[in-house]
């Protein structure tokens, strides 16, 4: 079974052909480099930018798969795929209904089943499926999103906890703009935190206390981050937050950004780690575009690191850095291990943020 993915819910667009467990294809056209000059995505842009890549993207996602030679056309031959799944929810706007669009003008026009896949959900699946021992715990953290599933198969899973506010993704933006430090802030605080020379005395920022502790709020973590900031700064709460990464040095600013990153990562693994003592898991997968960053992937190997007692198998699942971030691998994935559940083109709905 060979199935087509598309994904195009925020700043890439990214096809992929996916064969049962083989990945034939998987490209990614990402937007970062055009929307830093803003420090965030712009939503406007974004969508302007889907439009003009997602047909060559799939297009080479199809050739480099051997689906097609030069022309999207030779499908309605060759009949080289057999479903066609795309990301329906959540997002912009924008980038859905593009995505949504094409999906379904492909899907009507060839003939194929459609499926239409939870964004969020599919992230799950930045692992191998064949690696999936159930009942799992999994993790997915990025820009838009902070969540916590419970899954006794593909099809049958629960939502346990998710974000408040802010996700984890957006609150790393957040504070690596309050340092100065250019955009996605991952991959900034990240490394400005590696050039940080730990002493071992640095006080973490406040932890939230939630009544379901399996839920998230970043809003107060921002917030403590940006005091910690002015104050390291010379200055108080009346110190604009534009002002505050010119007053500080650069050692400064990597142990800030060292003291953010550590309460971030103690915040996502100690709910992680709550939900596990309580399900007991077979395994526990962490996932989205946070999962790339090296400190909550070391992090969460201490924790969660020892083998399954049965298999030998590892119990943490982390996904390749590549599949981390938004892919259309993931997306094709979670169509398959659902069972290609089939949506009429034209009933196909887009659901944003």
């Amino acid at each position: 079974m060979k199935v087509l993915g598309i994904e195009s819910t925020c700043d890439e667009t990214a096809a992929a052909v996916v064969s049962d467990g083989r990945v034939l294809s998987n490209i990614v056209a990402s937007q970062i480099d055009i929307h830093k000059e803003f420090g965030g995505v712009f939503p406007e842009i974004a969508a302007r930018e889907h439009l003009r890549v997602i047909l060559p993207t799939i297009k080479l996602a199809l050739k480099e798969a051997g689906c097609i030679k030069e022309s999207l056309a030779e499908l309605r031959d060759n009949k080289t795929i057999d479903a066609i799944a795309v990301a329906n929810r959540p997002g912009l706007i924008g980038g859905l209904m593009i995505g949504a669009m094409t999906a379904r003008t492909l899907a009507e026009v060839l003939g194929l089943p459609l499926v239409a896949v939870d964004h969020v959900y599919a992230h799950i699946y930045g692992v191998e499926p064949a690696e999936m021992r159930f009942p799992l715990l999994a993790l997915v953290v990025s820009g838009g999103h902070s969540t916590i599933y419970l899954l006794e198969s593909p099809t049958n899973y629960q939502i346990l906890g998710e974000t408040r506010d802010d996700a984890v993704g957006e609150a790393f933006d957040k504070a690596a703009k309050i340092l100065g430090l250019p955009y996605p802030g991952g991959p900034s605080i990240s490394q400005a935190a590696d050039a940080y020379k730990a002493t071992g005395k640095e006080q973490l920022l406040p932890a939230p206390k939630l009544d379901n502790p399996y839920e998230f709020s970043f809003s107060g973590l921002k917030t403590a981050f940006l005091r910690r900031a002015q104050e390291m700064a010379g200055g108080n709460f009346r110190m604009s937050s534009d002002e505050v990464a010119d007053k500080l040095a650069d050692e400064q600013k990597n142990e800030l950004a060292f003291v953010f990153q550590e309460s971030a990562v103690r915040i996502l693994l100690n709910a992680l780690e709550k939900a596990a003592k309580v399900y007991r898991p077979e395994q526990i997968i962490i996932s989205g575009g946070v999962a790339a960053n090296s400190r909550l992937r070391d992090k969460a190997h201490e924790v969660f690191g020892a083998c399954g007692a049965d298999s030998g198998a590892s119990k943490l699942l982390l996904p390749e850095r590549a599949l981390s971030t938004d892919n259309a691998v993931m997306i094709a994935r979670a169509a398959l291990a659902m069972g290609l559940p089939k949506t009429a083109p034209r009933d196909l709905k887009v659901t944003p943020n």
